[in-house]
């Protein structure tokens, strides 16, 4: 298990590493919170669409370790795709998720706002 964790770090940071940078004022515009200057990409999901893959760890002694994985698509509406006009309203998003414990237990997720 840790194995695996250590390869899908390195796995992203590789990924980041190789990634074109367009301008300054790209990340900028997209990655930094106006309020605090910190690192965020919440105005990048939000206008851009994209995936947001989560982990979840489970530590809790009444059903042993375990762990899970989600992924949250980011998306327009579909009457935004068909007219081509952006609304002010957060994008849509789609989710699907699972997870399993070490005594068997396991829960999945999957759903929609939109």
């Amino acid at each position: 298990m840790k194995k695996l964790f250590l390869s899908f770090i390195a796995g992203i940071l590789i990924f980041l590493s190789f990634q074109e940078v367009k301008s300054q004022g790209f990340i900028q515009k997209y990655f930094v919170d106006t309020t605090d200057n910190a690192y965020d990409v919440s105005n990048f999901l939000a206008a851009q669409g994209g995936m947001l893959i989560y982990p979840v760890f489970i530590t809790e002694p009444a059903v042993g370790y375990g762990g899970g994985l989600g992924l949250i698509f980011f998306h327009r509406s579909k009457y935004e795709r068909e007219t081509g006009h952006l609304s002010k309203l957060p994008p849509s998003m789609t989710m699907v998720g699972g997870l399993s414990t070490e005594n068997g237990t396991w829960a999945g997720l999957v759903g929609d706002v939109g």
